[in-house]
């Protein structure tokens, strides 16, 4: 099979956009970070003096929302990779041979790394509420209740995907 320069020029467009997703998930993966850690900071400090616990009900689900981010450009890679990998088949290049070694071999250790800050975050945030209020009472309380249990959905649901995802299995 014959390869055009439009092809050519397509993979390479193709592989500029894999460089710019994957700058965007470090930028997602960054600002979680900070933004976590700013609120986290600001709240701790500020919690006595203006009654600020919104921050900690809020803390969580940021971090869940910028985890769906996350996801969302690592699936982006995936598909351009699994792309890339087949149509450059014949060619047994080293990039395809590294694409198919990465298909193998995947970095699992991210998408955990993801999950822990989330999830310690969470349970932070959780504590520090559940601390703060009289710990007698917290649990009485409906939209507590409501909050905590929302958590605990979304931090299945996000590990579920982020699993499904990881398994997927391209169209060739």
């Amino acid at each position: 099979m014959t390869t055009f320069a439009g092809d050519k020029e397509f993979l390479l467009k193709l592989r500029e956009d894999m460089y710019n997703t994957r700058q965007r998930r470090f930028q997602y993966q960054l600002a979680k970070v900070t933004s976590i850690t700013t609120l986290l900071g600001a709240g701790g400090l500020l919690v006595e003096k203006l009654q600020l616990t919104m921050f900690f009900y809020i803390i969580p689900f940021l971090a869940i929302a910028f985890d769906f981010f996350i996801l969302g450009e690592s699936f982006t890679l995936r598909r351009i990779a699994s792309f890339i990998q087949v149509y450059k088949q014949e060619f047994k290049d080293a990039e395809s041979k590294w694409e198919e070694f990465v298909k193998k071999n995947p970095d699992r250790f991210s998408s955990v790394a993801n999950f822990i800050i989330t999830v310690s975050s969470s349970l932070g945030c959780f504590l520090i509420l559940f601390l703060k209020d009289s710990t007698k009472t917290w649990f009485f309380h409906p939209l507590n209740i409501f909050w905590f249990c929302s958590l605990i959905i979304l931090l299945i649901l996000l590990r579920i995907i982020e699993r499904r995802m990881s398994k997927r299995q391209w169209i060739q």
